[in-house]
């Protein structure tokens, strides 16, 4: 039976309800550390608070609320072992379906599609470039494959995320014998198609200006098969919430019936101690809070004579942000040869665009719609919050979606902007920063440490590993996780000490 650690302590009133740990945030990183912990034995209190979730419902239909692609779960270490843990491969592979073709290249004289077939691949590359198409299918079949050469680095005990002066000294020195992890991608930056597949880069991460860790890994992801899921990551995090409630966990959804459910954060003796829940006179203590927030989400739910001692909590402005369009379209307006996934470049000036086309589906039904589809648009834009601001930048990337896909417009069925439809629990917070490189980190993929001013509190957002994206949400929630278990079952101090 788990048990809570010998330290920190506190007496619990009568009325308090005590975990060995609660996870703040209605992520994909924060719906696997519930689980897991919940799986090894631990009392866990998942809370969904934060703004906004992974999906919402808008003009009748369901949206999602990131953009990001949908790799193939054995590209991911985190993701295929956390999968694993708690029983759900068979079910998730079973579901799944790969996008055809893999990755469709539009530039301004050059239309090709990179299929996963080498033959295929090197065929097309050969018809739309000639002989230099043979160089152009050689890089991506080799940066495909990269990522499996680091793969095992991220299973040592040396990954990320590093917390404290002794772990980023082992991290440097683990460092030195995984040279991939800095090995240059073999991109040009002279080929049209060289380039762009660099710059696809700054869609898949939350870190502005992608280096060779980002093109090893999270490009690499993508090129290695992106995948489709059944309702997206809207569905594979509901199904590990279900498996969360499965395992014991107590769950604690984000709307109450007079709004968000929780009020503050707790503290007691200049610490966090647990949550105040509106309703509920009693405290939901725990020894570990597991925030998967962005720390201008947390903020607000700290008590006023805590915020303005929580400088190192000050949420550093992003440099970037990626913005996303959705258009619902009958699937007879789509171009014919359009494919699942397209990255175009320089269309009416808007940079490099990430189009996904995948199925539409109606609000609150639980099958898609048939004959719609769901046309996601994505590009790199100013981190602009302000309405005004942002729906300047809708009209100049749907301009430039409706060049790519000529006469889609007059057919739209329904359109949403996540950034300014979605649910807004916390004003002014962006859906998808692009944070600058932290100066002194340990390697390029880190961002803000795990440890905050206090013990009882760990960060396991997208902030800590932003260089790896969604691989780096999973590593900074798992890896948070494993250390309140290691604490809980008495193998190691609570982190800080």
């Amino acid at each position: 039976m788990a048990r809570l650690p010998d330290k920190p302590r506190f007496a619990a009133a009568p009325s308090a309800r005590v975990y060995d740990a609660i996870i703040l945030g209605p992520t994909l990183g924060g719906a696997f550390a519930a689980a897991l912990l919940a799986r090894r034995g631990l009392r866990v209190l998942w809370a969904e608070h934060g703004a906004p979730a992974v999906a919402y419902a808008h003009q009748g239909f369901h949206w999602p609320t990131t953009a990001l692609p949908f790799p193939s779960p054995r590209a991911l270490p985190p993701f295929e072992d956390a999968l694993t843990e708690l029983g759900l491969t068979t079910q998730v592979f079973r579901l799944l379906r790969p996008v055809v073709p893999a990755l469709q290249l539009v530039l301004p004289r050059h239309r090709l599609d990179l299929p996963l077939d080498d033959a295929r691949r090197l065929a097309e590359c050969r018809r739309e470039f000639g002989r230099d198409g043979t160089h152009v299918a050689d890089v991506v079949k080799q940066l495909g494959a990269a990522h499996a050469a680091t793969d095992g680095f991220l299973r040592s005990p040396e990954a990320l995320p590093a917390a404290g002066l002794w772990a980023r000294w082992r991290l440097r020195r683990a460092l030195k014998a995984w040279p991939a992890l800095t090995s240059p991608s073999g991109l040009k930056d002279t080929e049209p198609a060289e380039h762009l597949l660099a710059r696809a880069t700054s869609f898949l991460i939350y870190q502005e200006g992608p280096g060779p860790l980002a093109m090893q890994r999270s490009l690499s992801q993508l090129l290695a098969g992106p995948q489709r899921f059944p309702g997206g990551w809207a569905g594979l995090y509901e199904m590990v919430r279900h498996r969360f409630e499965e395992l014991g966990g107590t769950l604690l959804p984000a709307e109450g019936a007079s709004g968000a459910a929780v009020q503050s954060l707790t503290f007691e003796g200049g610490r966090p101690v647990g949550l105040d829940v509106r309703g509920s006179e009693a405290t939901h203590r725990a020894a570990f809070v597991l925030c998967v927030l962005d720390e201008g989400a947390l903020l607000p739910l700290l008590p006023e004579e805590v915020r303005a001692k929580a400088s190192l909590l000050q949420p550093a402005p992003a440099a970037q942000a990626v913005l996303a369009v959705h258009w619902v379209l009958p699937s007879s307006a789509l171009p014919q040869g359009l494919g699942e996934l397209v990255l175009a470049d320089d269309v009416q000036g808007v940079g490099a665009l990430l189009v996904q086309v995948g199925p539409a589906r109606r609000q609150d039904a639980r099958t898609d719609e048939a004959g719609a589809r769901l046309v996601t648009a994505t590009a790199i834009v100013p981190p602009d919050v302000e309405a005004a601001l942002v729906q300047g930048h809708v009209a100049r990337l749907e301009d430039a979606l409706g060049r790519l896909l000529p006469f889609a417009r007059g057919h739209l069925l329904a359109r949403s902007v996540p950034q300014l439809d979605a649910p807004r629990r916390v004003p002014g917070v962006l859906l998808h920063p692009l944070w600058p490189r932290a100066p002194k980190a340990a390697w390029e993929g880190q961002g803000l440490s795990p440890l905050t001013a206090w013990t009882a509190l760990l960060r396991a957002g997208r902030e800590v590993c932003p260089g790896l994206g969604l691989e780096g949400e999973l590593l900074a929630a798992l890896g948070a996780a494993a250390r309140v278990q290691r604490a809980a079952q008495g193998k190691a101090k609570p982190l800080g000490r």
